[in-house]
């Protein structure tokens, strides 16, 4: 399969928020003890099973993936940024972030892979740009 550029934007998707009863009652922390999850500048495709994790940086041009083969699978952060023209992608799960989740690096994508429900828990700010 070869992919081309085609000047037009990818169906958009309807993020839906969670209110009164729906919303968890206690707050997944993470503890750190997965340590802290980067990669570098132009490294490719990172992946990373379910877990506990510290602080989770894609670098530039890079991709981190979270996928366990096990779609409701739980991942626990302290704190996600994206970089410049990084991807973000993820399966079926719960996300927890106890701290911020940052998207609003320029050309940074949140891609989701497989079917299924994800949700994200976010204890802090959350910030994104949108897209142009």
């Amino acid at each position: 399969m070869r992919c081309t550029a085609t000047g037009t934007y990818a169906a958009q998707t309807t993020a839906n928020f969670l209110s009164g009863t729906e919303v968890p009652s206690t707050f997944q922390k993470s503890s750190g003890a997965g340590s802290d999850l980067s990669n570098g500048y132009m490294s490719g495709t990172l992946t990373r099973t379910a877990g506990d994790y510290g602080t989770v940086t894609v670098g530039q041009e890079s991709t981190i993936r979270f996928s366990s083969n096990a779609p409701g699978s739980t991942y626990r952060m302290r704190t996600v940024r994206t970089g410049y023209l990084s991807t973000l992608e993820f399966e079926a799960g719960s996300y927890w972030i106890d701290g911020d989740l940052d998207l609003s690096a320029q050309g940074s994508k949140l891609r989701r892979i497989g079917s299924g429900s994800r949700r994200w828990c976010c204890m802090s700010a959350a910030t994104w740009t949108p897209a142009r």
